[in-house]
């Protein structure tokens, strides 16, 4: 009997502490708004905080999805234009870069020597393009590698593109040897690695006749069209 009277005892002292705990906090004395105010400002930095996390993630989203639904040049040209030196940027320079590469090897030969002309410079842009693309730390390790590669790519079929109005290749096929060797120790055991392995073989073992070769498809391609034959006209 004792013990249930002390428990009841010590249960009602209890409901009066927390009764007079919260009566405190609900008046207006320093003490009642120093409590609601720190209250406040936590529940408030705590929304706001997750707010903002909600705000990044979907930014940062919307940034690295911009490349992959970009489908022309001109909008990954617009989003390099806004954050040239931003992974997003640089990703969307890869994209553009790969597409007039893909053009001008298209056009290297043309009819026209105007078109031709134009397709190598545009090639040698890529060139440039690739090798600062190639020190990206920032691109994501498939695509650096894919800009090594087309780096030293370029830069060998530069070796059999002859400047404009002169038959000097404007390319090297020494320095292509080199990026691909680069490549091929820098990531050994990856696909871009391998490829550049046995290019960088291939090219060791008959480089001579390639750059043979290569001059001679300089020369060429330097060369004007031949005219086409006019027709002869019909016996009256």
């Amino acid at each position: 009997m004792k013990a249930e009277h002390r428990h009841q005892l010590e249960k009602n002292e209890l409901a009066e502490k927390i009764t007079e705990a919260w009566t405190g906090l609900s008046g207006t004395s320093p003490r009642a708004n120093r409590a609601w105010t720190i209250a406040l400002v936590v529940l408030l930095a705590g929304t706001a905080g997750i707010l903002y996390s909600r705000y990044s993630r979907n930014i940062n989203a919307a940034a690295w999805n911009q490349p992959e639904f970009a489908d022309t040049p001109e909008r990954l040209s617009e989003i390099i234009k806004s954050g040239p030196n931003t992974p997003q940027g640089l990703i969307a320079r890869f994209h553009l870069t790969r597409w007039q590469c893909q053009d001008a090897l298209t056009k290297l030969d043309a009819p026209s020597p105007d078109e031709r002309v134009a397709a190598a410079d545009t090639l040698e842009k890529t060139r440039t393009a690739y090798a600062e693309l190639a020190k990206a730390s920032s691109l994501p390790s498939t695509m650096l590698q894919e800009a090594m590669l087309q780096h030293a790519r370029v830069e060998e079929t530069l070796a059999s593109v002859s400047k404009a109005n002169d038959s000097a290749p404007r390319g090297s096929l020494t320095q292509a040897l080199e990026l691909y060797n680069k490549l091929s120790s820098q990531f050994p055991k990856t696909v871009a690695g391998e490829q550049a392995t046995r290019r960088a073989i291939d090219l060791k073992a008959h480089q001579a006749d390639i750059e043979k070769l290569y001059a001679e498809l300089a020369k060429d391609q330097a060369k004007p069209p031949a005219p086409s034959p006019v027709p002869a006209l019909p016996s009256p």
